[in-house]
C-alpha cells in the first residue's frame, strides 16, 4: 500500500498542472498532449511550492501543496465554463502497421519495467543520492538547509543540487508516510511511458497515426534499453529525458500553436530543476532556437528563455544566500593540452559506442538522411552539438585525468545529443503542411 501511495503522488501531477492549461485555453492540444504538459506543469508547480515554502520557513504539508493548484483549477472552470476544450480523437483506420509498432512500443515499456522492478537496472546513486536526500526531506516536511550544510557528513549529497527529483521524493514520501526504496524503481518505465506518449501525441498532429507510433516504437526501444543500460531506475535521469522530449515536441510539432513557447520554457524549467546537465539543455535550446527558428520574435525567445532562468536563478540566489555552495561554485581552470583533448576524445568515443555497437546513433543518422529534415529542423541538430561541446568543456576543466569521469556519466550525457538528433529525424518535411487531417488528436 505505501508503494501505490508513493506511485499515487507521480500519477497525480497531471492533476496539479491542470489549472495552468485551464487558464491558457490550449485548445489546439490533443488529449495525450495535454496530459503530458499538465503533468510538466504540475511537477513545476509542485516544485516551485516546496522551494518558497522552505525560504519562507513554512513546513511542508499535503493541504498547503495541493491547495493552491486546486484552487487555480477551480477559478479557472468557473471564469470560463464549459470553454475549455481538448482535440478529440479523429477516426482512423488500424492497419497491421500500426498495430505492430503498437505492439513493439508496449513491448519495450513492459521489459524496462520488468527490468526496474527486478531491480537490475538501479545503482548507488538511488541510495547514496536521490533517495538519501528525497526520503530526509520529506521527512523534515523542508529542504533541510542544517542537515545539507552539515560537513562533511553530507558533502558528497552535494547540497547545491537542483531540487525538483528530491522534492518529488519527498512529496511522495508525504504522501505514502515514507519512502518506499522498491517502488523508487517504478518511476523509470512510468516517465518512459509518458515520454513515449509524448512523441505520439505531438508527431500524430503532423504525421498521422501509422508513421507516429513508429516513431513512437523507435523511441521507446532506443531509450528504454539506454535508460536500463545506463542503470537509472530511480533516478531522475528517466525525468530529464521526459522534459527534454517534452520542450522539443513543443518545438517540432507545435511551435506555431499559440503558448507553444512558453510551454516549452516551463519544460525547459523542469529540466533546470531536475540536474546540472538539463540547464545545459536549455541553454542550447535557447541558443539553438534563437539562431535557427524563423520567425523567432523577442516575445517568443522571451517567453522560451524566462522560467528556466527565474528557475535556476531562483535556486542559485538561494544556495548562496543559504551558504549551500558546493559543485555550482567550484573553481574552473581550463586544461587546454594535446594530451587532455585526446584523453576526452578516446573517453567520449568509448561512451558513445552506449554498449551497443554506435547502433543508436546509426539509427538517428538514418533519419536524418531518409527524411531530409535537417535544413527544417536545424535548431535540434545545433542543440545536439551544442550539449556535447557543453559536456567536452566540463572535462576540460577536470583538475586531474577525467577518464573515470567521463566512463561514469559520459554514456548519460550523451543521451540528451541522441535525443535531439531523434527528434529532428523524426520532423515534418515541410512546416507547411498544417491540413485538417495533420491536426486531428490523439
Amino acid at each position: 500500500m505505501t508503494g501505490a501511495l508513493f506511485l499515487v503522488a507521480f500519477l497525480g501531477l497531471p492533476l496539479l498542472g491542470i489549472g495552468p492549461l485551464l487558464w491558457m485555453r490550449q485548445r489546439w492540444m490533443p488529449a495525450g498532449a495535454a496530459g503530458a504538459t499538465a503533468c510538466a506543469v504540475g511537477a513545476v508547480t509542485l516544485c516551485g511550492e516546496m522551494f518558497a515554502l522552505t525560504a519562507l520557513g513554512i513546513p511542508w504539508s499535503l493541504p498547503l501543496l495541493l491547495a493552491g493548484p486546486v484552487l487555480l483549477a477551480l477559478a479557472a472552470l468557473y471564469r470560463r465554463p464549459g470553454r475549455f476544450a481538448i482535440s478529440g480523437a479523429a477516426p482512423e483506420p488500424v492497419t497491421l502497421v500500426f498495430l505492430s509498432f503498437l505492439l513493439i512500443a508496449v513491448a519495450a515499456i513492459a521489459g524496462v519495467a520488468f527490468a526496474a522492478m527486478t531491480a537490475r537496472v538501479t545503482s548507488s546513486d538511488l541510495l547514496l543520492f536521490w533517495g538519501a536526500k528525497g526520503e530526509h526531506f520529506g521527512l523534515a516536511r523542508a529542504i533541510d538547509v542544517a542537515f545539507l550544510r552539515t560537513p562533511p557528513d553530507h558533502r558528497l549529497l552535494h547540497p547545491d543540487y537542483p531540487p525538483m527529483w528530491t522534492c518529488l521524493f519527498g512529496f511522495g514520501t508525504l504522501v505514502a508516510g515514507r519512502l518506499p526504496w522498491g517502488a523508487t524503481l517504478a518511476t523509470l518505465p512510468l516517465w518512459l511511458a509518458l515520454s513515449a506518449s509524448t512523441v505520439w501525441s505531438f508527431a500524430r498532429r503532423r504525421l498521422g497515426a501509422a508513421e507516429a507510433m513508429a516513431f513512437t516504437a523507435i523511441y521507446a526501444s532506443l531509450f528504454g534499453f539506454l535508460l536500463c543500460e545506463s542503470l537509472t531506475a530511480g533516478n531522475a535521469d528517466p525525468a530529464l529525458l521526459f522534459f527534454e522530449t517534452l520542450a522539443l515536441s513543443l518545438l517540432i510539432f507545435a511551435r506555431e500553436e499559440p503558448g507553444a513557447f512558453l510551454l516549452a520554457g516551463v519544460a525547459l524549467a523542469g529540466a533546470s530543476w531536475l540536474k546540472l546537465e538539463g540547464m545545459a539543455f536549455s541553454w542550447a535550446l535557447i541558443v539553438g532556437s534563437a539562431l535557427a527558428i524563423r520567425p523567432m520574435s523577442a516575445r517568443r525567445l522571451a517567453a522560451l528563455s524566462a522560467p528556466p532562468l527565474a528557475a535556476f536563478g531562483t535556486w542559485l540566489a538561494f544556495c548562496r544566500s543559504q551558504g549551500l555552495i558546493d559543485t555550482l561554485g567550484a573553481d574552473k581552470t581550463l586544461v587546454l593540452t594535446a594530451e587532455r583533448f585526446a584523453v576526452i576524445a578516446r573517453g567520449m568515443l568509448s561512451a558513445a559506442s552506449l554498449h551497443s555497437f554506435y547502433v543508436p546513433w546509426v539509427v538517428v543518422l538514418f533519419l536524418l538522411v531518409l527524411r531530409r529534415t535537417a535544413r527544417a529542423e536545424a535548431f535540434a541538430i545545433l542543440v545536439a552539438a551544442l550539449v556535447a561541446a557543453f559536456d567536452c568543456s566540463i572535462y576540460l576543466t577536470s583538475p586531474i585525468d577525467p577518464t573515470i569521469w567521463i566512463g561514469w556519466a559520459g554514456e548519460r550525457t550523451l543521451l540528451t545529443p541522441l535525443l535531439a538528433l531523434l527528434m529532428a529525424g523524426m520532423a515534418p518535411a515541410s512546416r507547411s503542411s498544417r491540413s485538417p487531417e495533420r491536426l486531428r488528436a490523439v
